[in-house]
């Protein structure tokens, strides 16, 4: 039986943190996915897949511009300075392994002592012509090992890691509590990306970070008996009902662990799930804010929900961010509602009370 909370929330757009991602780019023209952890002396680091970038440093327009697999941006304060490596045809992505096949998607990152982890997907193209016609064929950590040093700077080694869709895809967040590292993932049950997937979760101890770079020493979920296994085959489920990319954060106010999610219902709505530990049981979702950017137009969808708690400024607050994207791609080159991180401010409250579900 599931608990839901009776929660109180408000939200509201940020458009002065929008503009920081939109203005003095020098050439970045925006990306998806929006991912970000902290670095040391107040820097955050945030990576995004797909990202358009212009040979031009003043372009205000994508016309002519490259998508790159990923790119990466730092930030510093109100300011923040977008990373790509430079090709022989123009901007290439930051993150990349020419002899891979296929491109990488960067997903969540975390700082391990003096090192950097950035887990990523490996994708191919199967259909150039569908937003979703594309295949993860791997899974990988790129280790950077002087992540105080400027990106161009950085020492990086990639270590494949040994899963499938079969077994899951884990690196969706990653979270450091009580001397583990959680590692969330998912399993998709339908062939759709358009469609919600099981969300499953790993850890490994903290005092080795190496560990990361261990699978077979990893603990899986099995999220039905509330077990930890060795073997990733006995991992089960923690959400039925989850998102390939979301967040899961504690908040002092509820003195909870909150998911944030977005979902496939109409209009996308952001959803928040609580619970008393890091791997759930998770409470009935409750939606905190309906995407306009989906309901104005069939072809636009809203994903990539995830709250950034290194920007929060109390306790009570989520700094949430998602994507916008089109089914048809003239639209990302031609509306500048798509594309670009959009970001809410959440405040969350309690009514003290716990309802059976």
């Amino acid at each position: 039986m599931s608990r839901s909370l009776a929660l109180t929330t408000t939200a509201a757009p940020m458009p002065e943190l929008e503009r920081l991602f939109r203005e003095g780019t020098n050439g970045w023209l925006g990306g998806d996915c929006a991912f970000s952890t902290p670095l040391r002396e107040g820097r955050i680091l945030w990576l995004f897949g797909d990202s358009f970038v212009s040979p031009d440093p003043a372009a205000r327009s994508r016309a002519g511009s490259h998508i790159v697999a990923n790119t990466i941006a730092i930030q510093s304060g109100h300011k923040l300075r977008f990373w790509w490596k430079e090709g022989e045809g123009g901007p290439t992505a930051f993150f990349s392994s020419p002899e891979l096949p296929g491109r990488s998607w960067p997903l969540s990152a975390i700082r391990l002592g003096e090192a950097l982890a950035v887990l990523a997907v490996r994708v191919v193209t199967v259909d150039p012509n569908q937003v979703t016609g594309f295949r993860i064929v791997g899974h990988e950590v790129y280790w950077v090992s002087n992540p105080d040093d400027e990106p161009h700077r950085w020492q990086m080694t990639l270590q494949q890691l040994p899963w499938s869709e079969r077994t899951g895809t884990y690196g969706s967040w990653l979270l450091a509590h009580q001397g583990y590292l959680y590692i969330y993932g998912f399993l998709r049950h339908f062939r759709s990306w358009f469609k919600e997937v099981w969300t499953l979760v790993a850890r490994i101890p903290l005092e080795d970070a190496h560990r990361l770079l261990k699978p077979e020493r990893w603990e899986y979920l099995d999220g039905e008996r509330g077990r930890w296994h060795k073997d990733p085959a006995a991992a089960r489920a923690v959400l039925s009902k989850g998102a390939t990319e979301f967040s899961v954060s504690y908040l002092p106010e509820l003195g909870k662990f909150v998911l944030v999610a977005a979902s496939w219902q109409r209009g996308n709505p952001i959803q928040l799930r609580v619970a008393d530990t890091p791997y759930g049981p998770f409470s009935d979702a409750v939606t905190v804010f309906v995407c306009p950017e989906a309901l104005k137009n069939r072809r636009y969808f809203c994903y990539a929900a995830k709250a950034h708690p290194e920007l929060a400024s109390d306790s009570a607050e989520l700094v949430v961010s998602y994507a916008v994207n089109s089914r048809r791609l003239e639209d990302c080159f031609q509306d500048e509602d798509v594309y670009y991180p959009r970001f809410l401010c959440v405040s969350v409250g309690s009514q003290g009370r716990e309802e059976d579900g």
